[in-house]
């Protein structure tokens, strides 16, 4: 019987996590796969060891994390949510643009008018499900809402 074990490191060499696994012997081949959450930009490296003494290092790299950043433009609200016929969003800086994009990314509604205070924006027109609502400021930086529609 074969013993396979190995870990996984963060671009900073932290450890995310360790294994390790007892192999029968008629074992011939693997896959690998993550469900935790990849949290860092660099180059992640997992390594394992087969009680042969046999190593394999494979090294990925993280680009982009998919998660959403909601606060980067400080007191910007929005509600309700769960929405149903109007979208209402405050705040205390100017915005001049809202774009509202459905979960592939495509773009159904777009507002170029520069506001402070509260905006009423119709949303009817959506069916029932998740999209996301990105607004920006005039320095082009945005912030990104997850809204569900009922």
């Amino acid at each position: 019987m074969l013993l396979l074990g190995g870990s996984l490191k963060k671009p900073d060499n932290s450890l995310l996590l360790d294994y390790s696994f007892d192999l029968v012997d008629d074992y011939a081949v693997s896959y690998w796969y993550l469900s935790e959450a990849v949290d860092a930009v660099g180059q992640w490296r997992f390594e394992c060891t087969i009680s042969t003494g046999e190593v394999m290092d494979h090294y990925f790299t993280v680009e982009n994390s998919l998660s959403i950043d909601e606060h980067l433009l400080g007191n910007v609200n929005v509600y309700p949510n769960p929405l149903k016929e109007n979208l209402y969003i405050n705040s205390e800086i100017m915005l001049n643009k809202l774009i509202i994009s459905d979960v592939l990314g495509k773009q159904l509604f777009e507002f170029n008018d520069s506001f402070t205070g509260t905006k009423k924006i119709p949303v009817d027109f959506l069916s029932q499900g998740n999209y996301f609502l990105t607004v920006f400021d005039d320095k082009s930086n945005t912030a990104t809402f997850k809204l569900i529609k009922d």
